[in-house]
């Protein structure tokens, strides 16, 4: 079983992107505080499809958020492979909520840059 549950605060902006095979994706970084000792762990984070353009739209660097997936290895570093996450800042929270009130309108289409 790979599962991971992680949150911390969003050091990147999300950045969002579509694949050859015209998958969506939204990178950015967590910076997770560690439980016990001192430090933080920077972890890289992926979003894909519906999730990774609700997250784009509505997080920015120094939100708070939770992340739900699964680790996985890209070349010699270990990211996060996301299937569900949680805006825990309101900022966030309220942009999440006017996104999906414009795209329920028809609106809210952000610019998806080609990998």
């Amino acid at each position: 079983m790979n599962e991971i549950k992680i949150s911390g605060e969003v050091v990147s902006i999300p950045k969002i992107f579509r694949t050859i095979n015209n998958r969506i994706i939204c990178k950015f970084t967590l910076k997770v505080t560690r439980e016990f000792g001192n430090g933080c762990v920077y972890m890289p984070c992926n979003l894909y499809g519906e999730d990774a353009e609700a997250f784009h739209a509505s997080a920015d660097a120094g939100a708070r958020c939770g992340i739900q997936g699964e680790l996985i290895a890209v070349g010699k570093e270990i990211q996060v492979a996301g299937k569900l996450y949680v805006l825990m800042d309101e900022r966030s929270k309220r942009a999440a909520r006017a996104y999906t009130s414009a795209k329920l309108r028809g609106g809210a289409r952000p610019e998806i840059r080609r990998l």
